[in-house]
């Protein structure tokens, strides 16, 4: 993907796991957009109950984490995964190779889906059982630099206090 081609796919996520709905079954999807050399991963969940899901993707054998999310108060998720389009969250895993998208609770799956939605039984199976492998060996051995990191946002005048190069070249060197 680093040539900067664009593309977009949704991959459709239905219940699997039972219980997890507020007013009815959670269901949701990914949002896949790729352009020069930057993905970002939109998930969008409806009527799911409250607490925190870590979305997994797999692509062939390799299960990857993508993150973690949390309903608001009504029940929805919405949020954005920005990674690079070659190396899908340090997965090795270029975007056009991504076969589904998980939202587990520990290692129950909730919700998922498969970007072909004709893709065989068997390896459905296949994908599903290399995430469930995956988030065990998570879990046994947590890893500390998957935390979720605290997002900084700043107001227009604390950005007013940082300083201004409108030279093209790059900042001045000059004192």
């Amino acid at each position: 993907m680093a040539d900067g081609n664009f593309v977009r796919f949704f991959v459709m996520m239905n219940e699997v796991q039972q219980g997890y709905g507020v007013k009815s079954a959670p269901s949701g999807y990914c949002k896949v957009e790729s352009v020069g050399g930057k993905a970002v991963f939109t998930v969008s969940i409806r009527s799911i109950k409250d607490g925190e899901y870590n979305v997994w993707g797999v692509a062939g054998n390799n299960a990857f984490e993508m993150g973690c999310v949390k309903p608001m108060a009504d029940g929805n998720v919405y949020v954005e995964l920005g990674t690079a389009s070659d190396n899908v969250f340090d997965s090795g895993t270029a975007v056009a190779d991504l076969c589904g998208v998980y939202v587990l609770d520990g290692d129950r799956t909730v919700v998922c889906g498969y970007v072909n939605k004709n893709s065989s039984t068997q390896k459905r199976e296949e994908w599903d059982e290399c995430v469930n492998n995956a988030t065990k060996t998570a879990t046994a051995e947590p890893d500390t630099a998957s935390e979720p990191m605290e997002i900084m946002t700043m107001n227009d005048e604390e950005s007013d206090d940082l300083p201004q190069d409108d030279d093209e070249d790059g900042p001045s060197t000059e004192q």
